[in-house]
Order: structure tokens, then sequence, then C-alpha cells
């Protein structure tokens, strides 16, 4: 039996950072959560994360960053924004793009393409 996959979720509303860790833990999955980017680099360098959403709208620069670090470390990656001006700096960078507001079925097949992709940037979920 494999263990259930460890999600980081980034967000600086908390509101938003508590209803994606619900409906991510709905689907079986174990949930760490992080306010902000600095949490984040902790939380990574520490524990064994499998899959990261983060929210592309607090720090670009500091994002691509983390993008990249994620990538490198073989971490998946879901960028969720409600602006898609700034979600074009992760085309290619994360294995899925997520427009805020989404429902929670979007987030479910944004993760699962995630896992289950090969390469990175492959597929964007816009809003239902």
């Amino acid at each position: 039996m494999t263990s259930p996959k460890r999600v980081l979720v980034v967000d600086h509303d908390g509101d938003v950072r508590q209803v994606v860790a619900d409906l991510l833990l709905d689907l079986g999955y174990v949930v760490t959560l992080a306010k902000d980017v600095e949490r984040l680099r902790a939380i990574l360098d520490a524990d064994g994360i499998d899959l990261i959403v983060l929210d592309a709208s607090t720090s670009e620069s500091e994002e691509v960053t983390l993008a990249t670090l994620a990538r490198n470390r073989g971490v998946r990656l879901v960028m969720i924004s409600g602006r898609p001006e700034i979600m074009e700096s992760f085309q290619g960078r994360a294995d899925q793009l997520l427009w805020k507001p989404f429902a929670g079925d979007a987030l479910r097949r944004a993760v699962d393409h995630a896992f289950a992709s090969g390469t990175f940037g492959q597929r964007r979920e816009d809003p239902d």
C-alpha cells in the first residue's frame, strides 16, 4: 500500500488556503499549509512534499524562483491566481495553471493532471 501524496498549499489569503486544503483533504491528500514563501521554503527543505499549490499573486519574482526550485526537486506544481497576466510567467514552469475563482472539481483535475504529467506546463485549467 502506498502512502498518500503530500501537498503543500501556499496562499496569502487564509480563507482561500483553508478552502483549498479542505478540498484536498477530502480527496485523500496529506495537506500542509503555508501563508508565505518563507514558510514554503522551510517546509520544502524539511518535508517530503509531492506537490505544491501556490498562489502566484504575492510576489512574482519569488514565485518564479520557487517554481524553478520545485521543478528541480521533482515536486509537482499547480499555480493558482486571479490575475492571468501573472500566470503567463509560469507557462512551462508549472504543471498546471488554475485561475481563481475555481470549482473544487477544477482543482481536482489540475492536481490529477499534475501528478500524471510527465512534463511541465502541459495543461491549463480555466475557470468553469
